[in-house]
């Protein structure tokens, strides 16, 4: 049955976007996983109780019935099938989380790129004072 989803899915999975199609399914787990530990739950009297208040039993309980509904979502994914709005906000997150470290990478430590570059750091100034030496002899040569 999960070979025939494969073969009559839209979004196959290749080398090329083995990526994409594993970020799509974890998305879609992760939207899952937040469903149903949202959900009413049945021991409990239709409530989920906070977390300081959950006894170890109350987590394993909910623990597995994450697991359970989570491990449902293993088909391939349809380019016809809308998110639906968990979804949207978590990749919303993700995509925000990764512009933020690719920003954290990419920018000034100070703000200022000069300033950056005039740091007085011990391998700094050596590279600076070999450079200035070799200029000088070229300069007293000619």
């Amino acid at each position: 049955e999960w070979l025939k989803k494969v073969v009559e899915s839209d979004f196959v999975r290749t080398r090329e976007n083995e990526c994409a199609y594993y970020g799509a399914l974890a998305i879609r787990r992760a939207a899952a996983a937040a469903d149903i530990s949202l959900a009413m739950s049945p021991g409990s009297g239709g409530v989920q109780r906070p977390v300081v208040r959950r006894s170890h039993i109350e987590d394993d309980c909910l623990r597995k019935r994450i697991d359970d509904g989570v491990s449902l979502i293993t088909g391939p994914v349809q380019l016809i099938d809308e998110p639906d709005w968990r979804e949207n906000q978590i990749l919303k997150l993700l995509k925000r989380v990764q512009k933020r470290r690719i920003d954290a990478r990419t920018s000034s430590e100070s703000g200022c790129a000069r300033c950056d570059s005039a740091r007085s750091d011990d391998e700094t100034s050596n590279a600076v004072s070999s450079f200035r030496r070799k200029f000088k002899r070229k300069a007293d040569e000619a």
